[in-house]
């Protein structure tokens, strides 16, 4: 890394933080699964026992959050923060590898690409596993095998479906060998795993062969639902705009049958394009949220600065950088993700909020209230009342909760289809109680004006992985 422009490095590291600095307090993240890896933080911290914030498990990740758990959303929200900077350094560093003329623009689209943007400010871990493959990344253009494969079993402790990198990495690695590809290969791979096992041990030991699966209880996207998830949830109106201004560019520099202006790596063009694929494949196997798709964004970004014209890449990174902010309803523009992100996750949590306080003011305290998808916010929120509000219950539970003199209840209609659905269980045929029906009708006596919304989850799961 010779030479390289620490002006701009500067540049670039001030605005990713200035940027993600107004956002870093709104909770944990509108995704659920962010919050229990502050629970499972909180837990490993103060009792020294690890969970799985959800299986597989995200060990790595989960294990440097309990260091900081104390420091609340700011802390490990801030952690997401310095690995999303890290993975765009790292992006930097490939880009300006590979001959691009406009790395810097190209770090910052990926900086500001909505779901890569939202997820650097909450404390997911898809920034956290794409920081370590782009180090990886680097490190097998650059023919350091050994640090590729240190780099990759970091990312496989963070996320598990990184390990589908090894083989788009594999194809980089393979020509610059030598002599003894096999063998270096090999030694490549086993590394690779080797450490991607280390991070997982803590999981193997608490639960055994079985932590490898994922949670799958959710209703199918249609695919009209899966394109909008891949297309505009990922790059937002504006940036897939400029993908098609890329694609454009593309199309037309090869009918005039003249390459990009952006110098080309061939080798490097048939490693992305599989990095893209496994990861599609993925995505269609469980298109649950759109932050699957993050190891494909720097991947779209290097074929485009690869090979397409100067001024196609660059109108494409200035619509990406520009997609967080501004997006388009009905033909009227609209404030952009990480703005509608931040207002879900305030709306959320003052929800929450009120719920706990309708809870405590109108149900009996021996009320057992299922929760859904709103259960991790309250235990960390309400620890000591967690026990009180489940995610779900099933028939045999409801059955112990009753003959022990509980009452039921259920936070909204949508929770006790989601119940029936997984449980097959119909919670009011139990006698539970419809908390936001029984808020709606406290509220009406109130005020002839109709009432706000009442605190009730609309989002009643999340998967793993």
């Amino acid at each position: 890394m010779k030479h390289l422009p620490l002006l701009t490095i500067a540049a670039i590291v001030l605005v990713i933080v200035l940027t993600r600095l107004p956002f870093l307090d709104a909770g944990y993240g509108a995704n659920m699964d962010a919050w229990r890896v502050a629970n499972v933080a909180r837990h490993l911290a103060t009792t020294g026992e690890y969970e799985a914030s959800r299986l597989p498990g995200y060990p790595l990740q989960e294990m440097v959050c309990a260091a900081f758990w104390w420091g609340g959303p700011m802390a490990l929200n801030g952690l997401s923060t310095l690995m999303s900077l890290a993975a765009v350094l790292a992006f930097f560093f490939i880009a300006r590898a590979c001959q691009c003329r406009d790395a810097w623009a190209y770090a910052l689209a990926l900086a500001f690409t909505p779901v890569f943007f939202i997820n650097s400010v909450s404390a997911k871990d898809y920034v956290w596993a794409i920081a370590f493959v782009l180090w990886a990344l680097w490190s097998a253009i650059r023919n350091r095998p050994m640090l590729c494969a240190l780099f990759l079993g970091l990312a496989i402790g963070c996320r598990i479906t990184s390990g589908a990198m090894i083989l788009p990495l594999g194809m980089i690695l393979w020509p610059q060998l030598g002599t003894g590809k096999g063998r270096g290969m090999a030694r490549f791979v086993v590394f690779a795993c080797l450490m991607g096992v280390l991070c997982f041990l803590p999981v193997w030991l608490r639960y055994g062969p079985g932590f490898f699966t994922f949670y799958e209880n959710h209703d199918r996207l249609g695919i009209g639902g899966i394109l909008q998830r891949a297309s505009m949830e990922v790059w937002g109106p504006l940036g897939f705009l400029g993908l098609i201004v890329a694609g454009f560019g593309i199309a037309l520099a090869a009918f005039r049958s003249r390459r990009a202006e952006t110098p080309s790596q061939p080798k490097l063009l048939l490693p992305l394009l599989v990095m893209i694929t496994l990861y599609l494949i993925a995505f269609w196997r469980l298109p649950d949220q759109a932050g699957y798709l993050v190891p494909v964004i720097p991947a779209v970004l290097l074929l485009v600065a690869l090979d397409s014209p100067r001024w196609a890449g660059l109108a494409f990174c200035g619509l990406l950088t520009a997609s967080p902010w501004l997006s388009f309803a009905n033909g009227r523009p609209q404030p952009g993700p990480i703005l509608q992100d931040h207002a879900e996750r305030m709306q959320t949590l003052n929800g929450v909020k009120g719920f706990l306080a309708f809870c405590n003011q109108h149900l009996p305290p021996d009320c057992i209230v299922t929760v859904g998808a709103w259960q991790p916010i309250i235990t960390v929120l309400a620890p000591e009342s967690a026990e009180r509000f489940p995610y779900l219950i099933s028939l045999d539970e409801a059955k112990a909760l009753l003959a022990h003199g509980h009452h039921l209840a259920y936070a909204s209609e949508s929770i006790r289809e989601f119940n029936y659905r997984i449980n097959h269980f119909d919670l009011a045929s139990a006698g539970a109680v419809d908390v936001h029906a029984l808020y709606l009708k406290e509220a009406l006596p109130e005020s002839s004006e109709q009432p706000s919304p009442a605190p009730a989850p609309q989002s009643t799961a999340s998967a793993g992985q």
